[in-house]
Formats: C-alpha cells, sequence, structure tokens
C-alpha cells in the first residue's frame, strides 16, 4: 500500500517498463469523469469525448449481444439462469465496491485506509492473498487510464502490478457472473471466430488484450503481460492471455478501427438522411 513506483523499481533487475508506462507525457492528455474519457489534444483546444472501449468491443467482436439477451429474457423463469443473470447486476454493484477499495490499497497508507474503510471487502482478501503474494506482484497504479487517437477509444486497467524481475502486469478484475462465467451465448466475430466463444469469459479476455495493445502500442514497453481475475463468493480464478490470443491482437485493431469508420459512417448517414426528411 502506498507504494513509491520508483522505489520499487530500483529494487528490480533489469526492466524500465514501469517508468515508461506511469512518465509517459500522454498520461496527462486524457481523464475519466463519470461515464466518459476526455481526449485533451496536445494543441490546445476542447476536449473530445472517447468511447468507452466495452461498447466498441461489443459492436465489432459481439454486435449480437443484445439479441441473445431479448430471446433471453422471454424465456427467463425464476429458474437458476434468471438467478444467475440477477447475480451478475449485484455483482456489478459489489464490483464498484471492490474496485474502489482497490484503488485507496493501492494509493493510500494503511493507517488512511483503515480510517476510511471500517473493513476490508473478502474480495480484496482474496485478491492480495492469492494474486499478489504468492506471485509477489507489487500493485503500483489502478485504474490507470488508456486512449487510442486512431479509434478514438479510452479505457483504464484495473490494477497495473510489477513483479521482482520488472514485468509489468495489467489485471482485469470481474465479479459476478457466479453462474454464467462460461455460458457462451454464440461464436465472437472477426479475427476471435475460431478461437472464443460470446461468453463473459472470452469478452474479458478480449478486453485485457486491447489493453496490451494500447500499452505496446503508445508506451513502447518491453514487456507486459495481461491477465483476468474473476472473483465470486466461492471462488477466485485467474487466466493469463495466452500467446494463441496474443498472435491475434494485430488483426484484431485492424478490424476494430475498420468497425469504429464504418459505424462514423453510418452515423453521418443517418444524420443526412434526418435533415432530408
Amino acid at each position: 500500500m502506498e507504494n513509491n513506483w520508483k522505489d520499487v523499481l530500483a529494487r528490480s533487475e533489469h526492466s524500465d517498463d514501469l517508468e515508461k508506462l506511469l512518465e509517459n507525457e500522454r498520461n496527462r492528455r486524457v481523464q475519466h469523469s463519470g461515464r466518459y474519457f476526455y481526449y485533451y489534444p496536445p494543441s490546445g483546444g476542447r476536449p473530445a469525448i472517447l468511447s468507452g472501449l466495452l461498447p466498441a468491443l461489443a459492436a465489432a467482436f459481439w454486435p449480437r449481444a443484445s439479441e441473445y439477451g431479448a430471446k433471453a429474457s422471454k424465456k427467463l423463469t425464476a429458474g437458476p439462469k434468471a438467478r444467475g443473470i440477477a447475480k451478475s447486476a449485484g455483482g456489478s454493484i459489489r464490483g464498484s465496491e471492490v474496485h474502489g477499495q482497490i484503488d485507496d490499497f493501492v494509493h493510500l497508507s494503511v493507517d488512511l485506509f483503515k480510517k476510511k474503510h471500517a473493513r476490508v471487502h473478502p474480495y480484496l482478501k482474496r485478491l492480495v492473498k492469492n494474486v499478489f503474494y504468492p506471485r509477489n506482484w507489487t500493485p503500483v497504479e489502478s485504474e490507470f487510464k488508456l486512449f487510442d487517437e486512431e479509434t478514438g477509444i479510452g479505457t483504464a486497467v484495473d490494477v497495473v502490478c510489477v513483479d521482482e524481475r520488472g514485468v509489468l502486469h495489467a489485471l482485469e478484475i470481474k465479479t459476478g457472473y457466479e453462474t454464467n462465467w462460461n455460458v457462451a451465448e454464440g461464436a465472437m466475430e472477426g479475427p476471435f471466430s475460431n478461437l472464443l466463444s460470446d461468453s463473459p469469459r472470452d469478452r474479458a479476455a478480449v478486453q485485457v488484450l486491447f489493453e496490451l495493445i494500447l500499452i505496446a502500442k503508445h508506451h513502447k514497453v518491453r514487456q507486459v503481460e495481461g491477465w483476468v481475475v474473476h472473483i465470486t463468493d466461492a471462488n477466485i480464478v485467474q487466466f493469463e492471455i495466452g500467446r494463441e490470443l496474443r498472435r491475434l491482437a494485430l488483426d484484431a485493431y485492424r478490424y476494430l478501427a475498420a468497425e469504429r469508420v464504418l459505424t462514423k459512417i453510418e452515423r453521418s448517414e443517418k444524420r443526412r438522411d434526418a435533415r432530408v426528411k
């Protein structure tokens, strides 16, 4: 808690990647407020609103998700699947509390953390005991903001850790999805169609992959690993973004960029048609 990352860097064996990440001038050009990310161009002027990463990914790689959801809602009863969806909604509220405590765990001293929080959330305890401690990782930043001018996308990495060798690890923390974490509603589209299903688990993997893409593209670090950590009342599961998925990174980025261009064209056509009417 309240780690001085320069002290952490001094103890590392060989990497300056953490410095490249945290001292990059780009970090000052993006802000997050409420639902939106704002990009401040180096030339000055008004900030631009960036699209969130998850909505952009959904439009490109799992665009039929709303269709699946509509069909499911018609069939739902009070059975296990209905309860699972309700728990997922509750997981969103719980996730906000957990992420808030993670942010304070990274940035506050022990005394200030204890003053702010009457108790440590059980999910945070699991994260420390099952991820940070056994892997000897030091969390150095939370909600680390990233953006990409080409696609107009902004996002934030839940937690950035550094290991004893100085290697960076980007973590996405997911809560909820107690019964449907691995439930596929169909196949993903684009480069992932033969590898991933449209499940909460695989969506999280794609989210982390794109965070790794943005870090590699804009921060020029030599090595960063990506992880999904799924925490529920009953369990904690973690997995790394493997080579097979990472090999698709360039194709996936190009596919998303093309989808963003097409979306802009479609919106422009709709506005034009509305004016004509």
